[in-house]
């Protein structure tokens, strides 16, 4: 397989990808075709275009279409160690979750803000261990948001009890 249909085949996953996104925005909303062809500003029929001939999006379109759902879309350059495209792209939602794993940063000032709070999570006592080691809930270091609810899981087994 020659270079170009290798970056067709990368281009398609892309778009893929980025009517995947739209299509759960679209779903979220629980809107019908007709409804997504007037937020959209197309046709019914263009609407069925975009979905199934992903090809013809153009980055103009791309972006307004997510304008006009309300969203915004972002064109990432990155080095993922694969060169080749052996694995494909990253998936979008592993960056989204990325983004709100570190609290959703606006700029690098943010980013710099410490990350979501350590939450220790102790695995379940051996059984050699079941008499001496109480089952209590996990210790959460920091203050735990809805932003923060994917937070950093430690599972360390300990004989001793957990101070709370």
């Amino acid at each position: 397989m020659n270079r170009h249909s290798k970056s067709k085949e990368f281009f398609l996953q892309v778009s893929f990808d980025y009517l995947s996104q739209l299509e759960a925005v679209i779903e979220a909303k629980r809107i019908g075709r007709s409804a997504v062809a007037k937020i959209l500003g197309v046709s019914k029929g263009r609407v069925s275009q975009i979905f199934n001939r992903p090809s013809n999006l153009k980055l103009e379109k791309i972006v307004e279409y997510a304008r006009r759902l309300n969203r915004k879309v972002a064109i990432v350059l990155y080095d993922d160690g694969d060169g080749r495209n052996k694995k494909g792209p990253i998936l979008p939602q592993i960056f989204v979750e990325c983004w709100k794993r570190q609290g959703s940063p606006r700029n690098f000032f943010e980013l710099n803000r410490p990350a979501a709070p350590l939450r220790l999570v102790w695995n379940q006592p051996s059984a050699a261990n079941d008499a001496r080691v109480p089952r209590e809930p996990p210790l959460v270091l920091g203050r735990e948001t809805a932003s923060t609810s994917a937070t950093a899981r430690l599972g360390i087994t300990t004989p001793f009890p957990i101070a709370s």
